[in-house]
């Protein structure tokens, strides 16, 4: 019996350790055995998931490295800088963001081509950049279609037309696209006449504007107790959100001292080519990093002396003319200069620079500082880590969690997530940029309170004055208005009121006219548009001031020279719509919106 119980026993604990050990190997070995489909998306080569469509890393890759070779090319074989790379990257992702929106609009529309429709528009319709190729025109020099088959057929063009048949694999059906959206907006009849109308109604009138900032604190009386009922019925106004107060520490991808020496290695290079004799101009298209100046040969030109940074001033000042500096460290770079001319107001300089870029090695020495520290900051925590790898640690100050950027970091949308419900103490994740690595903790918390009436009681005291301001600028208007209906003269009503009540000029303009002292797209223009002459408006608030119109005369056009201009103001009002349609198309293509983003682990 004890027997019968001990294996029994020892067959339980055997299926435990069976489904323990199926366990581990579902789950752990999973990845690689069951074709990793626990891998996290970036561990598969996963860059984004667009709309739910998975963008890998080679796509994004592919697209980026067509935009650096072609950056680098236009600067005639010069590499990038630090921030014209990163913008490339944003560029290359909106681009990444774009193409696969429109994939999905040329799949869900079949829009694909066949290849008998690419065959034929590639016979039919050359490259533009072969249009004007003299080998390929007749004799009267136009362009000869038969040369070009020639040329289409010699199987040494093939990468040529393969690239050529991409372009159009991806540029005609978005064209299609297009054209199908842009046939939607149009402008009706009635639509192109109320334009019309109003643009071209003119209008004659004065008004009397009650400005409620100018209305004195002389009439307005209050006491403690008045500041007091108004704090209570709007404690909502005094109530301080939930804030938080984080900790951060910035690696930044910046040159090493090593990045420094590399870029005065090549100054140098350019400074030997330059006495053995080669012209400054030669040199410095090669060498230069200076963009502006690159194609005149490094030719600066005549620059005022109080613009010129004090480094570079130094060297200016005590240059021989004609002759050429020692390597210098400018805001720039480094450089070395030529002076032709030199007054007392300006100096005609030549210079070549040689920016400090960041290295690889060094971004890769950044990188693995950044992570050791996370690595740390979540064993020891984050002061301790910080305060063990001699880090300076900075601090936002309070802020509402709902604020759209980090104080002194910007708009980080990762920290910004992270934010919204973290605790106190709480550790950020590692926040991969571009330009750097931000490692945050949540230092403290102040919840949500109502602030106490004696510290918010400055803050009640203005609100308060505005309020009664504004109630007092409203009775007068009222009472302006009323006095104006019954026929007393509004020169004599202004004098009555203090300087906070101005009587304009009388004006008369055009609807589509700026009324003097009256902002544009407000009530006020469609008011006057509708009302007849001789019509006295009820007081209207607009911005910071009341304002009452009297329309003295009005002249609408008629519908007969409507009627004349009538085509040409359908076609100018649906191409506003047009306009209006396709930037809020583009700008819908290219919006973050279901858009999963793994940049921070695949290129950070």
């Amino acid at each position: 019996m004890f027997m019968y119980r001990l294996r029994k026993r020892v067959k339980v604990v055997l299926w435990i350790v069976v489904f323990g050990f199926i366990a581990w190997i579902f789950f752990e070995l999973g990845a690689d055995i069951v074709g990793r489909r626990f891998a996290k998306p970036w561990e598969r080569g996963i860059i984004a998931e667009i709309d739910g469509h998975a963008i890998t890393f080679q796509t994004y890759n592919a697209v980026f490295n067509q935009m650096y070779q072609d950056s680098v090319k236009k600067k005639g074989g010069r590499d990038l800088t630090d921030q014209e790379e990163a913008a490339l990257e944003r560029a290359a992702w909106e681009k990444v963001i774009e193409d696969a929106r429109w994939a999905e609009i040329i799949q869900k529309r079949n829009l694909n081509l066949s290849d008998a429709a690419v065959v034929q528009i590639i016979e039919n319709s050359p490259p533009r950049d072969l249009l004007n190729r003299e080998e390929l025109k007749d004799s009267a020099g136009n362009f000869d279609i038969r040369k070009y088959r020639q040329l289409l057929r010699d199987p040494r063009n093939l990468p040529y037309f393969v690239n050529y048949e991409r372009q159009l694999r991806e540029e005609i059906p978005k064209e299609i696209a297009r054209a199908d959206i842009l046939l939607g907006p149009s402008a009706s009849l009635r639509e192109a006449w109320e334009r019309y109308r109003f643009q071209n109604t003119r209008v004659k009138g004065l008004y009397m504007k009650v400005a409620i900032p100018l209305i004195p604190d002389s009439l307005i009386q209050y006491t403690e107790e008045d500041l007091q009922r108004y704090y209570q019925t709007h404690k909502q106004d005094y109530t301080q959100k939930e804030r938080v107060n984080l900790a951060f520490v910035i690696f930044r991808k910046v040159p090493s001292s090593e990045d420094t020496m590399t870029a005065l290695d090549r100054i140098k290079s350019a400074l030997e080519e330059l006495k053995a004799g080669t012209s400054f101009e030669e040199v410095a298209k090669y060498y230069t990093d200076d963009d502006q100046t690159r194609d005149q040969g490094g030719f600066i030109g005549t620059i005022a002396r109080d613009r010129v940074p004090p480094q570079v001033k130094a060297v200016l000042d005590t240059l021989p003319l004609q002759k050429v500096s020692d390597p210098f460290l400018s805001p720039y770079g480094w450089e070395v200069v030529k002076v032709d001319r030199r007054t007392p107001d300006s100096v005609t300089v030549w210079h070549i620079l040689v920016t400090i870029r960041t290295s690889s090695d060094t971004r890769d020495r950044i990188r693995q500082e950044a992570e050791e520290f996370y690595a740390q900051a979540q064993e020891v925590g984050f002061e301790e880590a910080a305060k063990a790898m001699g880090l300076e640690v900075r601090e936002t100050d309070f802020f509402p969690r709902d604020l759209p950027f980090i104080p002194t970091l910007g708009r980080v949308e990762s920290l910004l997530e992270f934010v919204k419900t973290a605790k106190k103490g709480e550790l950020s994740p590692l926040i991969r940029r571009p330009q750097d690595y931000i490692v945050a903790y949540v230092k403290d918390v102040d919840p949500e309170h109502v602030i106490p009436f004696k510290d918010a009681k400055e803050s009640v005291e203005m609100d308060y004055k505005r309020s009664r301001k504004e109630a007092i600028a409203d009775s007068i208007a009222q009472e302006i208005y009323q006095r104006w209906l019954q026929g007393e003269d509004p020169r004599s009503i202004q004098k009555s009121y203090g300087s906070f009540v101005s009587l304009s000029d009388t004006f008369d303009v055009k609807l589509s006219q700026v009324i003097p002292g009256v902002p544009m797209r407000t009530p006020a223009y469609g008011a006057l548009a509708a009302a007849s002459p001789g019509t006295l408006l009820p007081p209207m608030k607009i911005s910071r001031n009341y304002f009452i119109f009297q329309v003295l005369d009005k002249e609408e056009p008629s519908p007969e020279a409507f009627a004349q201009q009538q085509a040409s103001i359908l076609n100018n009002l649906k191409f506003r719509y047009v306009n209006a349609l396709w930037q809020d198309w583009n700008n819908e293509m290219k919006k973050e919106q279901g858009i999963k983003d793994y940049r921070r682990y695949l290129l950070y």
